[in-house]
């Protein structure tokens, strides 16, 4: 029988986990998910502001039938002519990093070292390998997030983006369990 999971936020200084698999979480100037306007993303003048960083890993609840390998991440389209998916002035940008750092206040204004990559690019025909082929991020009869890296994404917001609440986009993991 597969595994089963939920999806992990890492939040405050020790790293305590919140499960928002299947949830809507929001990207702002607060180190929480919850879905409300508090700490929005002002839209700066000129360059950019950015979102809080948000650490996040796959958590296998039940143990696989033998080893989950060959971890991925990618999200949906974003721009496909529908007025509502305009993300026009906002970008999402991703990071595999071994470490935890808490956000904070500094983070509203510069993109994290590790949030390189455009997470746009990232899709179902191509999504961002997190492990190395081959390799074993958890063997029955283990459970937890294994020996995968957290995926670090942080929303930029520029100065040509539009005010409001933006349609959500949807992250998915997938991988092999043998």
């Amino acid at each position: 029988m597969a595994a089963t999971s939920i999806v992990v936020s890492y939040h405050g200084p020790s790293g305590t986990t919140t499960n928002i698999g299947g949830i809507e979480v929001r990207y702002k100037w607060l180190d929480n998910d919850t879905a409300d306007l508090e700490g929005a993303i002002a839209i700066p003048a000129s360059t950019s502001n950015y979102s809080y960083p948000k650490f996040m890993k796959i958590q296998w609840a039940t143990t696989p039938a033998a080893v989950i390998r060959n971890l991925f991440t990618f999200v949906d389209s974003v721009d496909d002519g529908d007025p509502a998916l305009d993300w026009d002035g906002l970008s999402m940008w991703v990071g595999i990093t071994s470490t935890y750092v808490q956000a904070g206040l500094t983070d509203s204004f510069v993109k994290r070292s590790a949030c390189t990559m455009n997470m746009d690019t990232y899709t179902a025909y191509n999504p961002l390998r997190l492990t190395a082929d081959g390799v074993t991020v958890l063997a029955n009869p283990n459970v937890g997030v294994g020996t995968q890296p957290y995926v670090m994404t942080q929303l930029e917001v520029k100065s040509t983006a539009i005010n409001g609440v933006k349609a959500q986009r949807s992250l998915f993991y997938k991988w092999d369990e043998i």
